[in-house]
């Protein structure tokens, strides 16, 4: 007699705050995207310029695999919507919120330099 044990597919639930941020968390449901409302993406904004001011972290390291993680775990504690935010999302995301956030930036020094 086998013993059969279960498939790594199985959905039990994660056993590490690094597997909710992967995205493998029970409640996930495959292909689900993150769902990211203007608070998610204000709390994301909030979070790296915490890092950068509180912690001295440089730009180039808000994007490694610790920050990135660190970042999903805090946008997810307060998920109510859509599948799990992972490391790669939150730096995705930051790379779509960013580039808009610089142009306005821009914008608004030059008006105000007039």
């Amino acid at each position: 007699m086998t013993m059969q044990t279960r498939s790594q597919s199985s959905r039990s639930p994660p056993s590490s705050v690094e597997e909710i941020s992967e995205g493998r968390a029970a409640e996930d449901i495959p292909g689900s995207k993150a769902f990211w409302t203007p608070q998610d993406e204000a709390a994301l904004i909030t979070f790296f310029q915490a890092k950068r001011k509180k912690e001295k972290v440089s730009t180039a390291s808000l994007f490694k695999r610790p920050i990135l993680l660190e970042a999903a775990t805090v946008l997810n504690s307060s998920r109510l919507k859509g599948g799990v935010k992972t490391a790669q999302a939150c730096q995705s995301k930051w790379t779509q919120v960013c580039i808009p956030l610089v142009h306005v930036f821009t914008c608004i020094l030059t008006y105000t330099s007039r």
